[in-house]
């Protein structure tokens, strides 16, 4: 990844390994770190307070609702 702190595309690789049952270890691990950057990405001036926190709430959420995603897959993997 050519920014290891680009939120959008943690949240969009995490996923897509999540969905797949790939990678899972490193699907976890780019999840973890969207969820601690949802809150720390400085905040675009044509964007409202209001407007931010509702975005940030939601990219936690996502992060959030991967890991347990990932979570399911692993143990999935691990039952088989």
């Amino acid at each position: 990844m050519k920014d290891p702190n680009n939120l959008g595309m943690l949240l969009l690789v995490s996923d897509y390994y999540g969905e797949k049952g790939e990678q899972l270890d490193k699907a976890e691990s780019y999840a973890q770190k969207a969820a601690t950057l949802a809150h720390s990405v400085q905040r675009p001036a044509n964007v409202t307070e209001d407007q931010w926190k509702q975005q940030t709430a939601l990219q936690k959420g996502l992060a959030l609702s991967t890991l347990g995603q990932i979570n399911l897959q692993k143990r999935t993997t691990c039952k088989r």
